[in-house]
């Protein structure tokens, strides 16, 4: 028996190739592992407003951060670090629909 890979799409066949993994972020990553980043840089790389930063310093949820004088500034690498460890991962299927999906919703069956 043959394990194939399920699309979360129902149109989409199941295929004998495990979904492709995808780097969330993509390209804006070049380089920011040596930067430091504002708030604002922080909120623009992943995609969510600034709003949602303070909340994640309020509930010690987001991306570990330093105060410099009044400002908080985040170390690229620990914001990267962070992002893999906690961003949902996305992946490609490599059937007929060629999507991206949340990677949990890709499932084995036996074909």
């Amino acid at each position: 028996m043959t394990t194939l890979w399920s699309c979360p799409n129902p149109a989409c066949p199941a295929t004998e190739n495990a979904p492709r993994e995808v780097e969330e972020l993509g390209e804006v990553t070049r380089g920011v592992s040596e930067r430091s980043l504002s708030i604002s840089d922080l909120a623009a790389l992943l995609k969510v407003p600034v709003s949602t930063i303070y909340s994640w310093n309020r509930q010690g949820a987001g991306p570990p951060y330093h105060k410099i004088g009044k400002s908080l500034r985040y170390r690229g690498s620990d914001v990267l670090r962070w992002a893999k460890e906690n961003l949902v991962p996305k992946a490609v299927c490599t059937g007929e629909c060629g999507q991206s999906y949340p990677r949990r919703k890709f499932t084995q069956v036996e074909g």
